[in-house]
């Protein structure tokens, strides 16, 4: 919420999003949250029998869940404030040519016998579109945030896979497994 704010005053933040993390959004959220809704559902079905359970102990002290009621519903709404106020990075005439050779090469985050083009395809978009930022002479810190360690994370999960490393570096683009790690490398 705090990158969201900083964003929200034009001048302290700039949210990029790769068109085709767009597009994986809107073909993705409805299952998503409908998935949330579930699982909330059933967590708090789960503490209500705990709760029934425990009472019969005589603990007078049920957990209450009922904060999360409308959870999705809320979270869905800050997902669609992030895009609002977020700047769309279109893929380039070359972005797809680089990303098939990235994948061809299986380097990150791409691998031997994982179907990744799409991911191939938004990081070659976001690598292009610093390439054309810092070309124009902007040096601001900049940070790829992805919670897809699997892909994108070193053994420490914190900092970038070394077969993509210099590409981050020759930029000066930071990596970030989580919001909270972006936030603290932009010192927000």
């Amino acid at each position: 919420m705090a990158l969201l704010s900083a964003a929200r005053s034009g001048t302290a933040l700039e949210i990029l999003v790769a068109e085709q993390v767009s597009r994986e959004f809107l073909d993705n959220v409805e299952q998503v949250q409908q998935d949330a809704r579930q699982s909330i559902g059933a967590l708090i079905k789960d503490i209500s029998k705990l709760n029934t359970l425990v009472a019969l102990y005589g603990t007078l002290c049920p957990i209450d869940l009922g904060h999360w009621n409308g959870h999705d519903k809320r979270s869905r709404k800050t997902a669609d404030r992030w895009f609002q106020i977020s700047t769309t990075v279109r893929e380039s005439s070359d972005t797809v040519s680089n990303a098939f050779l990235r994948l061809n090469q299986a380097r990150s985050p791409a691998r031997k016998g994982k179907q990744s083009m799409k991911d191939c395809v938004i990081l070659e978009t976001y690598l292009e579109h610093m390439k054309s930022l810092r070309a124009k002479g902007r040096t601001a810190t900049a940070v790829f945030v992805s919670s897809n360690i699997k892909d994108y994370a070193a053994d420490d999960r914190t900092t970038i896979r070394d077969d993509i490393k210099d590409e981050f570096q020759s930029l000066g683009l930071e990596y970030a497994p989580s919001m909270g790690a972006a936030k603290g490398l932009l010192r927000l």
